[in-house]
């Protein structure tokens, strides 16, 4: 590998010691003290010297002394190495080279919190140059409302499709999300969004009206509306109900003025990118997504299948893409990932046995094999097929040392391999 590439790997290793917890540190923030009896609310007559209160707990959080206000200001960062090997004949195909790096992937900043019992909002910056735009997140939504089964969104927040799509990127077993999911499932966009489930809270749905941003889906135009919608549904099964199923499918419409693209990297994002239609003439793209999960204890599979359908008045047909992958995960150390009904998705762990406390940490193992066709007609954006294997190493809740390995088939193109690290905190 490249002089940068281990330069970065010493500088990840310098990281890891530097932020490593020691061992004889406390299992948590001290619990703050009780508000005194003589603080009363906003109706009472005697009011506290200070109507907010701080307190550190994975993140700052401000409390309003009479429930009206919380405020938690976090972040994250993930630092990523990657190295390549056998790149020749891809480089030749692809007309650029394949080279060996280190960069920030992300680095966010973020508040979030709720006013007056029925506001949640979130705000978030990523600081890094890669990422842009700098706004993430900046959205309010609706809660409590009279009908406690549902919410409204609206501002800029992160579309509900795919079951790997919508999980949070700190949360995933890879490193990347899959080749489907980066090309054809969008970021972040700008629209209103209604969400809720049924009162059993085994089914979640949400439709959204949204304007197009820069994201994976490169349109030309962002003055076009496009509306989505997922339904996903959970429920357990077996006698003792220790088996969870999770099933799910999803629409996205997007009306276009002049062209699309769609392309992606073959899971790693200091890669090039391997396949690319290049900007297809179109008036609009359907995108259907189905979705589906098994857990039991610490083993999960999950997978999901996504197609595109690119239509424009000038062709008879329309372009059709296909996408898929299937993964299954374990964790070696017996956590199992938490399911988020509040979302419809699979969250981090929480180590049995934290690093924090002198523990080990939780690792977890991963398998995905991951497939993108962007080939149709006239239109060849190339094939591509991906091996990736995953050891991921939590020293804590909020510290986490991933390691993929992947190869990465270019059809017509020998298999690339790829080496890649992250060390990531969240908090």
């Amino acid at each position: 590998m490249s002089r940068k590439l281990s330069m970065g790997w010493a500088v990840l290793a310098g990281v890891v010691v530097a932020t490593a917890p020691a061992r004889a540190q406390t299992s948590g923030p001290e619990t703050p003290p009780a508000a005194e009896e003589s603080e009363a609310g906003p109706e009472g007559e005697d009011r506290p010297a200070s109507p907010l209160e701080f307190e550190w707990d994975a993140g700052l959080h401000i409390h309003g002394k009479w429930d009206y206000l919380h405020v938690k200001i976090g972040g994250d960062v993930q630092n990523d190495t990657a190295g390549f090997v056998n790149t020749d004949s891809a480089e030749e195909i692809l007309g650029t080279p394949i080279d060996d790096g280190v960069e920030w992937r992300r680095a966010r900043v973020y508040a979030q919190g709720m006013l007056f019992r029925h506001l949640d909002f979130k705000l978030r910056f990523d600081l890094t140059a890669d990422n842009p735009p700098s706004v993430q997140d900046a959205y309010f939504s609706l809660v409590n409302l009279p009908i406690p089964t549902a919410g409204f969104t609206f501002g800029r927040f992160r579309a509900p499709l795919g079951l790997d799509g919508y999980t949070a990127a700190d949360d995933t077993v890879f490193m990347e999300r899959s080749l489907m999911s980066e090309a054809f499932l969008p970021s972040r966009n700008t629209g209103l969004m209604l969400h809720g489930h049924l009162p059993n809270r085994r089914i979640r749905w949400s439709v959204a009206a949204l304007q197009p941003q820069a994201n994976a889906i490169d349109l030309s135009d962002t003055d076009n509306l496009g509306w989505s919608a997922r339904f996903a549904w959970a429920f357990t099964v077996g006698k003792k109900k220790r088996t969870l199923v999770h099933l799910g499918t999803d629409f996205w419409r997007r009306n276009v003025d002049t062209t699309i693209e769609y392309a992606t990297r073959p899971e790693s994002h200091i890669a090039p990118f391997f396949v690319d239609t290049g900007d297809v003439t179109a008036d609009s793209s359907d995108i259907t997504v189905f979705e589906g999960a098994v857990q039991r204890g610490r083993w999960k599979v999950m997978g999901e299948y996504a197609f595109t359908k690119v239509k424009n008045d000038d062709r008879q047909d329309s372009l059709t893409f296909h996408g898929f992958y299937v993964q299954g995960s374990t964790f070696l150390t017996g956590e199992t990932a938490p399911y988020r009904s509040a979302r419809g998705t699979f969250t981090r762990p929480h180590p049995r046995r934290s690093f924090r406390k002198g523990g080990l940490g939780a690792l977890e193992l991963g398998l995905r094999f991951s497939r993108i066709d962007l080939t149709d007609n006239a239109i060849q954006g190339g094939i591509l097929s991906n091996w990736s294997a995953a050891l991921n190493w939590h020293l804590t809740y909020h510290t986490k040392l991933m390691f993929n390995t992947i190869l990465a088939t270019l059809k017509g193109a020998d298999p690339v391999g790829i080496f890649q690290m992250r060390l990531q905190v969240a908090f």
